[in-house]
């Protein structure tokens, strides 16, 4: 007989250890996919809003300036003949590998 009443006992321990157990892993769940959730809203959306807001005074703050094609013209033109190697000034160079005799 006291091994039944014990035998039920044990038995009832272990089903409120597995409640409690399933209870506080419940808990957690919900935190991570509340903790997951806010996250997400905070990259998706707040960030976004924010943004959007400072672009906006950006805009505002822009100045419009005109560019002179001419002169860009003419210093790209001058980038394009630095960038050129002309045959005439090759020969005239030294040779870096010579020995300098004195």
């Amino acid at each position: 007989m006291e091994k039944i009443i014990s035998d039920a006992f044990m038995k009832k321990i272990k089903t409120e250890a597995i409640i409690k157990i399933y209870f506080f892993s419940a808990i957690i769940i919900i935190i991570a996919g509340l903790a997951s959730t806010s996250l997400f809203l905070y990259k998706n959306f707040y960030q976004t809003i924010i943004h959007s807001q400072k672009i906006k005074i950006l805009k505002n703050e822009i100045l419009v300036e005109r560019i002179d094609m001419d002169l860009y013209d003419k210093v790209i033109e001058n980038l394009d003949k630095k960038k050129e190697i002309s045959m005439e000034n090759l020969s005239a160079l030294k040779n870096p590998f010579e020995s300098i005799e004195e």
